[in-house]
């Protein structure tokens, strides 16, 4: 709904300026926040400081566009149902967490996604998408000083409000033993994940987690999909389940995260 105009902004505005300056233009939802990006020359700069304040302040949500889009997450939700190594995903997440929000997907449940209204949605918009609940990252060969001054006259005016509070109300409960579950679906392979408990990102020992998770299933980045295809075969796991033909793929995941969660 964040791309469908309002204010000064039509909808495919702006993938329309994004494009037509040679630039490129998404968004992504991590299970800890929502993410808007542009990547533009940098004489373009003040475009970006324009559509993201129309986008943070004047969003319609037009209901004729938020039934459209439902169906648009209810498809990507069920395409997700398609593959095997999503729902194992979804079930080790349940298992591994049963108070923290984390144990939710991020596409949401597809429930949710039939019932969600129109008012729902904008109040969860007014709440959290203004100024004193973002972080503005400018990168590139910028003056510093006119980019902060340049920020300011876009996003100063928007109207603040009271900064949410964090909506998990209590930390995962210690998990005294092992938890197991097993899925059962037509098909004709095998598919096994384990999840390990680790601490939240700013942890003492995450740098020496993200080395470990690299060592054993190959370095992605610190942005690596879950589900990326990308593996490479250097790694301790490829080597000793690939290379041995035990298994015909093998894959970690170590995200970054504000809480505890899972490798």
């Amino acid at each position: 709904m964040l791309f469908k105009g309002g204010g000064k902004l039509r909808k495919g505005d702006v993938f329309g300026l994004v494009s037509r300056e040679g630039g490129r233009n998404n968004a992504f939802t991590s299970q800890d926040l929502r993410a808007y990006y542009e990547t533009l020359p940098k004489d373009k700069f003040e475009l970006v400081l324009f559509i993201e304040s129309e986008r943070m302040a004047n969003s319609a949500f037009e209901p004729s566009e938020v039934e459209s889009e439902r169906q648009v997450v209810i498809s990507e939700r069920e395409g997700s149902e398609n593959y095997p190594t999503s729902q194992v995903r979804e079930e080790v997440y349940s298992s591994a967490f049963h108070v923290h929000p984390y144990k939710w997907p991020v596409v949401g449940w597809k429930s949710d996604l039939k019932t969600m209204t129109r008012d729902e949605l904008f109040s969860h918009y007014r709440r959290f998408y203004h100024p004193n609940n973002a972080i503005l990252v400018i990168t590139g060969n910028i003056d510093p000083t006119e980019a902060l001054a340049r920020a300011k006259s876009y996003f100063e005016n928007i109207q603040s409000a009271t900064r949410p509070k964090r909506h998990v109300a209590s930390e995962e409960p210690e998990q005294y033993g092992e938890r197991s579950s097993k899925i059962e679906r037509p098909g004709a392979l095998n598919y096994l994940s384990a999840g390990f408990h680790i601490p939240e990102s700013i942890h003492p020992n995450t740098s020496a987690l993200i080395f470990f998770s690299a060592l054993l299933g190959g370095w992605k980045g610190l942005i690596g999909s879950p589900v990326d295809r990308f593996v490479p075969k250097s790694n301790r796991l490829y080597k000793r389940l690939v290379g041995r033909k035990i298994a015909s793929e093998v894959n970690t995941c170590f995200p970054l995260s504000i809480d505890p969660n899972l490798l």
